[in-house]
């Protein structure tokens, strides 16, 4: 009898709905902006970590992580943009560069040290906020709390971002990746979104209470493809 039964667990099983998906689509001609739709496809309150303030290149040690490296100069919860050759389903490989500071502009340094002044006193405050012993815990902490997305059952969330494929900016720093395409030729594209299970740990005791009735994400969503012709 058991023999009978484990078959058919295992079917029914993979018959399951996924808890998430996610659907990309281009806003105008130009395809310079994608559109990015996260469904909640449970009776659940879901989490899930998403950056909105852009993407990510394809690197294949970035694309899911746990914040356990902080060297790692790049918004960790952003989506994944990939580009595949139709040809033998390759993975274009970004390039790495960055913003010299005797390239750039007085006024634009100016504006950098700004930026980071304003960002050092944010961690900071948000340390003693929280009681935390050090500036890495409040970084971690802080990036997960901003970038947590709620999602009501069966909710729909739409989600714009600008794709530009020569700076895709490695989070707050002067590195940058880039894609060198070939001109008037076609591409897959698509995007991942990963959530290492760990991640979580990093939340305070009184954010897990406040989040309670949310079932926190983990795992890695692969979007729809999409054909980009790229034009130089």
């Amino acid at each position: 009898m058991n023999k009978i039964i484990i078959p058919v667990i295992f079917f029914l099983y993979g018959m399951l709905p996924a808890q998430m998906d996610l659907k990309i689509n281009f806003t105008n001609q130009k395809n310079s902006t994608v559109i990015i739709t996260l469904i909640n496809q449970t009776n659940d309150y879901y989490i899930v970590p998403f950056d909105k303030k852009g993407f990510k290149a394809y690197n294949s040690d970035e694309v899911c992580s746990n914040l356990d490296n902080l060297e790692y100069s790049y918004s960790f919860f952003s989506p994944t943009l990939t580009f595949k050759n139709l040809d033998n389903d390759s993975i274009i490989e970004p390039l790495i560069g960055n913003f010299h500071i005797n390239r750039l502009s007085k006024k634009n340094i100016e504006r950098l040290k700004k930026v980071e002044l304003k960002e050092k006193a944010k961690i900071f405050n948000w340390k003693e906020k929280n009681s935390f012993s050090n500036d890495e815990e409040a970084i971690r902490n802080l990036y997960l709390h901003e970038n947590l997305i709620r999602l009501a059952p069966k909710e729909e969330l739409k989600i714009k971002i600008e794709m530009d494929i020569y700076n895709i900016r490695r989070g707050n720093t002067y590195f940058y990746n880039y894609y060198t395409l070939t001109n008037n030729k076609t591409y897959n594209l698509s995007i991942y979104l990963c959530a290492d299970k760990s991640i979580y740990n990093y939340l305070t005791e009184k954010q897990k209470k406040h989040l309670e009735k949310y079932k926190f994400f983990s795992g890695k969503l692969a979007s729809n493809t999409l054909s980009y012709s790229y034009q130089n």
